[in-house]
């Protein structure tokens, strides 16, 4: 059993006074090493958005080239603290007007992970647009209003039998609800072991407080690509994150085994999966030759 932690992401973004070149900024980039080091050490830290250059200045995140985009992760709120205010860090901080322009408006913004997701550069963008936008909230907040994670209970389980009509229940019923049973889908649903498993994929549920409440599967198509299938979420608990943890699962999984590619099919439909998928950074895919599924209009891949 795995259970499914969260974790505290975090991206700011200054605007530069000068180009980073220019001897204004040069007292900034002569401590980035040394901050970026300390936060590699710091207790709690888990990663940190770099080049190879070993840190995120030649990022562009934005069309502004004087916009410096910067991400990371942390097991908590308290270890981020303790890295941005005290010590070296918070020293840098306090210069902070020598070297970048008042914005005016929020630059650093906060919010809930998955164990083991990697946050993409579009998704810390989104996050900081809805903290300008709509003020903290569960989904984007700052230092100054924290919030809980939205399912603090939740835990990721990997297959057993016991759970095989959690497995098919779930997702015949969103299948029901938006399209047609397949007999492909009922090959699957029936089956798993022999359907994912034994070709060295993962079924994956989400438990809440005891109860099977979503599901998902990843089915291995050759040595370094898996597909991402069978996503479904209880009617009642969807827009809680937990598809976003099982998706996030799926893709450490994946990952772990070695995989350079991520794929899956959908439909156009489906707004709340897509949105879910491409915070995860899944991007638009040529459609697949003859797909398995009469639904299928829409493909999607991640590289790993």
């Amino acid at each position: 059993m795995a259970v499914s932690r969260f974790q505290l992401a975090q991206a700011n973004v200054a605007r530069m006074r000068a180009p980073l070149d220019d001897p204004t900024m040069a007292g900034f980039v002569a401590q980035l090493d040394r901050i970026n080091a300390l936060a590699d050490a710091s207790p709690g830290f888990v990663w940190r958005l770099q080049t190879e250059a070993g840190n995120a200045t030649a990022i562009r995140a934005y069309d502004d080239e004087r916009i410096l985009f910067n991400m990371s992760v942390w097991h908590s709120v308290e270890a981020l603290s303790a890295f941005v205010h005290r010590g070296a860090h918070a020293g840098v901080l306090r210069r902070r007007a020598e070297w970048f322009e008042a914005l005016g408006e929020p630059f650093a913004v906060l919010w809930w992970i998955p164990e083991g997701h990697v946050p993409t550069i579009e998704e810390g963008k989104s996050r900081l647009e809805r903290l300008r936008r709509l003020g903290p909230t569960p989904e984007a907040f700052t230092f100054d209003r924290l919030f809980p994670p939205a399912c603090p209970s939740l835990v990721i389980l990997d297959y057993a039998p016991a759970y095989r009509r959690d497995w098919e229940a779930l997702n015949l019923a969103w299948l029901e609800k938006y399209f047609t049973v397949e007999e492909v889908d009922r090959k699957i649903l029936a089956d798993p072991e022999r359907e994912v498993l034994d070709g060295g994929g993962h079924v994956l549920l989400a438990a809440l407080e005891g109860t099977i409440v979503g599901t998902c599967g990843l089915r291995r198509l050759d040595g370094e690509t898996f597909e991402l299938i069978k996503m479904a979420v209880a009617e009642g608990y969807q827009g809680r994150g937990i598809g976003t943890a099982l998706a996030s699962g799926a893709i450490a999984r994946a990952r772990a085994a070695g995989a350079r590619k991520v794929v899956l099919e959908t439909n156009s439909r489906l707004a709340a999966a897509l949105h879910v998928y491409r915070k995860l950074g899944f991007k638009p895919a040529p459609a697949p030759a003859g797909s398995a599924y009469a639904r299928t209009d829409t493909a999607l891949e991640l590289e790993l």
